[in-house]
């Protein structure tokens, strides 16, 4: 019976995408005029096509009081902390594509 009823789930909100492609109207405006919930929607289309989130384009930052190597008191540049836990430690004054060039290495993607 829960098959069934989530075969009927599926088949309601693929109506629902493909209407809305269809119409013209903006997803916000489509649910809005047809009482549905806009996350919901964007979940289900998700869903139906396959197709998974794109990573945030920025993620949390903790701003953190830090040392110098020497030990001395004051900030010395940046330390970016990296999917898979690898650390990224930078002097004031780096190149900005430097960093994309080391970021996209690190987290193995094409530079």
């Amino acid at each position: 019976m829960q098959d069934h009823g989530r075969a009927s789930a599926e088949a309601r909100w693929r109506g629902h995408v493909e209407e809305q492609a269809r119409s013209g109207l903006t997803v916000a405006a489509y649910c809005a005029a047809r009482g549905l919930s806009a996350p919901t929607f964007y979940e289900w289309r998700r869903r139906l096509t396959g197709k998974e989130r794109a990573r945030p384009a920025f993620v949390p930052v903790e701003v953190t009081s830090a040392r110098r190597p020497d030990g001395t008191g004051g900030s010395s540049g940046v330390e970016v902390l990296l999917t898979g836990g690898a650390r990224l430690r930078l002097e004031r004054g780096f190149d900005a594509a430097v960093l994309r060039s080391a970021v996209a290495i690190l987290e193995g993607r094409p530079c």
